[in-house]
């Protein structure tokens, strides 16, 4: 899969995103175990590159997907922490 440059950084990642949202507690609402594999079966395809936040609650998901996997994964995240302090 095609990579590109994440903004002026020398991060690259796919120009597939796989987002979180869909299958925390927000929306769909689907267990950490299967959300899990459907985060893995996007690693497997060539995805290196995960949307999150704090607030989509899918921490656990991306935890159990990443489980033994050794290759590159870019993080993407979001918090509502207003300052360093508030985001211990």
């Amino acid at each position: 899969m095609k990579k590109y440059s994440l903004g002026k950084t020398r991060i690259k990642v796919t120009e597939l995103c796989f987002g979180a949202l869909p299958i925390g507690p927000l929306q769909a609402n689907i267990s950490v175990e299967k959300g899990a594999k459907l985060i893995r079966a996007a690693l497997e395809r060539g995805i290196n590159f995960i949307d999150t936040a704090e607030a989509y609650k899918t921490y656990p998901h991306i935890r159990k997907a990443l489980e033994g996997y050794n290759d590159e994964v870019i993080i993407a995240t979001k918090s509502g922490a207003e300052t360093y302090e508030k985001m211990g």
